[in-house]
């Protein structure tokens, strides 16, 4: 049976009518209302507006408003207005009074008030509905632009709605979800030609499967199975199942208008012993996803390592502390290479290998959790020493999984490669030098740490001097090696905190990387917070970081072709579904974040491209399932997919035309 929609705003000449426009002509059966006491529509001034009766015919306005100022009326966009009206009915109709018109399955107002007023008429007759109808409000500003861009999002949700339509609501079930904000501003066209928006995930975070078809076991597969480590014992054993629901996901991928999907490859799925025997059916899946995303239109950018190194390598010699894991990886990577170069273009090393070495080996807290006992509650390492090494061969790694695709696959493949750092801005606290120096030191141990090495062949001066004999050294062929070893750099962009020089300067009982900084972490400026904070602890929601981090890389380190290949927000794993889907400080992220990102590169900086984080909501490492930064909502027991309105906002802004 034909489901009836009724729109409504306040005066029902604006949002509600462009909404009432675009779906009568895509063949719904539609109405529209209003619910104000008056037809209001703007005058010369705000003190003098144009009021008229519900019912006056939108014929008498057009033709009151043309005899009293053409040139006015034409200019703010109400004539064309009227003139569009006139093709879709006679004269705007009062809500409260469309009782002859019947009842409707599904009401969409367009502001919250508009949405009482319809609740408060709709359980005053409840008596004569006898019928379940559903109402949704889409926040909508009351202007010609964003009513255009609302009657697209209302056809969008129609359309959806259409689809599932098919099973009875329960009785009088009213409901007021998503609302759905416009982009203010950005639009696929505000960036240059060619610019790519992608949404970015990693192996152990969405496949499942992780101990089946093969795959062997990872130092995140053996960690969380550390007894209290996990909340509500959580593994990454199911997670979201993209082993097989990879269609689904990048279905939906293409449906919100993205360009590019980067994804992680499980070395481990790969090579289940890290080296030697391969796992065939491992390498068919990454065929299988790889293959559809191209068949759907989606550039597969592809990262060999995010936090996974085969358990198996881990106990043959201590994984990244071993030397000998910098051939293993360059191998691994050929083998990738090989067998999926001819369709990948875009390859990345690692993602975010400073997480590694400082997570896993100076507090311990991620795996494979080593740390000095003063540091973190582990039973092996030295935080002084380790992450230092185990940084050393991350980037040896780096570096020859490049040389090798330079040396055997980039010319005949034309593809790029690089490596994912992350970087969290540090401002000083105050002006006063010793701040200054403070958050320069912070810098050079974070991103510079990694950066420096790859840009310009040697670690940060201030690395050198402060470690002295604890940081490794570079030979003359490792140097030539490593300068000069990346195409892109893809940078994750998530915070900022603000830095102070401890004073007096504090000196460590043991050494650790973390206290190697000697530097203070701060939160707010005189009691002025830096942002407001996100569900996990360590995000605070700063904007104007990711300006200056991205233009850091630009002055300090040549101007690299850059991704921003990471940047997204979390909720608690524990919100109402209705809550969930209704994410607008989502969306109020993600539109900050892009204006800041967008004035980057009018400003010159080489950034090719924008991936949030994440599609999916999933595991979230030490987190398990409490944290979800996904814009697509997972039920993680029947792992149904569910855009968020974020999802829906990015649809909006890459199908809109530039301003």
């Amino acid at each position: 049976m034909t489901k009836r929609y009724a729109m409504v705003c306040s005066s029902n000449q604006n949002r509600s009518m462009e909404a009432h426009f675009v779906l009568k002509r895509e063949g719904f059966d539609v109405a529209s209302y209003g619910t104000g006491a008056h037809v209001k529509l703007p005058g010369p001034s705000i003190r003098e507006p144009n009021v008229y009766e519900f019912g006056t015919p939108y014929k008498h306005m057009f033709d009151e408003l043309r005899r009293k100022d053409p040139e006015l009326y034409k200019r703010n966009g109400i004539l064309p207005m009227l003139k569009r009206n006139l093709g879709v009915k006679t004269a705007p109709q009062r809500w409260q009074d469309n009782a002859a018109d019947g009842v409707f399955d599904v009401v969409i107002t367009f502001e919250e008030k508009v949405f009482d007023m319809v609740m408060e008429d709709l359980n005053s007759r409840d008596h004569i509905l006898m019928k379940p109808v559903l109402v949704i409000n889409l926040e909508v500003k009351d202007n010609h632009e964003e009513a255009a861009t609302g009657g697209r999002l209302t056809l969008v949700l129609c359309q959806e709605m259409k689809m599932k339509m098919k099973k009875p609501f329960m009785f009088f079930l009213i409901l007021s979800v998503c609302l759905i904000q416009c982009s203010h501003g950005l639009s696929r066209e505000s960036f240059p030609k060619g610019f790519l928006f992608g949404t970015a995930t990693s192996a152990y975070q969405v496949e499942g499967m992780a101990s089946k078809e093969g795959r062997g076991p990872s130092i995140w597969d053996v960690f969380i199975k550390t007894p209290g480590l996990e909340p509500n014992n959580a593994t990454g054993e199911v997670s979201v199942d993209q082993y097989h629901r990879y269609k689904e996901d990048i279905d939906l991928m293409k449906k919100l208008n993205f360009d590019a999907y980067r994804f992680s490859i499980s070395w481990s799925r790969i090579f289940p012993n890290g080296t030697g025997k391969v796992n065939w059916k491992g390498v068919a899946y990454y065929n299988r996803l790889i293959n559809y995303m191209l068949k759907r239109g989606i550039t597969p950018y592809a990262n060999l390592n995010h936090y996974d190194l085969p358990q198996a390598l881990q106990e043959k010699y201590n994984g990244w502390l071993g030397h000998e894991v910098v051939k293993d990886f360059a191998d691994y990577a050929d083998f990738c290479f090989k067998t999926y170069g001819d369709r990948v273009k875009n390859w990345m090393t690692f993602n975010e290998p400073r997480v590694v070495a400082a997570l896993g080996y100076d507090t311990g807290f991620f795996a494979p959790g080593r740390c000095s006992k003063t540091y973190g509650n582990c039973t092996a390492g030295n935080s002084g020493t380790e992450p230092y090494i185990v940084a050393h061969n991350l980037i040896l790694c780096h570096a020859s999984a490049v040389q090798r695709y330079r040396t055997k696959y980039q010319k005949i493949q034309k593809g790029r490669i690089g490596i994912l750092l992350d970087f969290v801005w540090y401002e000083p606290l105050t002006k006063s030098k010793a701040d200054n120096h403070a958050a320069q030191r912070a810098r050079d141990f974070h991103v510079g740490w990694f950066l420096h090495p790859i840009v310009y062949g040697e670690y940060p001066k201030t690395m050198q001097n402060i470690l002295g004999e604890r940081l490794p050294k570079f030979t003359k062929e490792e140097v030539a090696m490593v300068k000069g070893s990346f195409d892109v750099v893809g940078i994750n962009q998530y915070t900022a905190y603000y830095i102070y020089n401890p004073n007096p300067a504090s000196k460590p009982k043991e050494l650790g990387y973390q206290q190697d900084w000697n530097a203070g972490f701060a939160y707010a400026r005189q009691g002025v917070p830096i942002g407001p904070t996100a569900y996990s602890s360590w995000l605070y929601k700063v904007p104007w970081g990711l300006y200056k981090a991205i233009t850091y890389v630009k002055e300090r380190y040549g101007n690299p072709t850059m991704i921003l290949a990471e940047n997204g927000m979390d909720d608690p794993g524990n919100l109402t579904l209705s809550k969930a889907l209704n994410d607008t400080s989502r969306i109020e992220y993600y539109k900050a974040y892009l204006k800041e990102l967008k004035k980057t590169v009018d400003e010159g900086a080489n950034v090719q491209g924008y991936f949030a984080w994440s599609l999916l909501d999933n595991f979230e490492w030490r987190l398990g399932y409490t944290s979800r930064f996904g814009i697509v909502y997972v039920n993680f027991k029947t792992l149904k997919r569910t855009p968020k309105s974020s999802a829906y906002w990015f649809q909006n802004m890459l199908s809109r035309k530039k301003e």
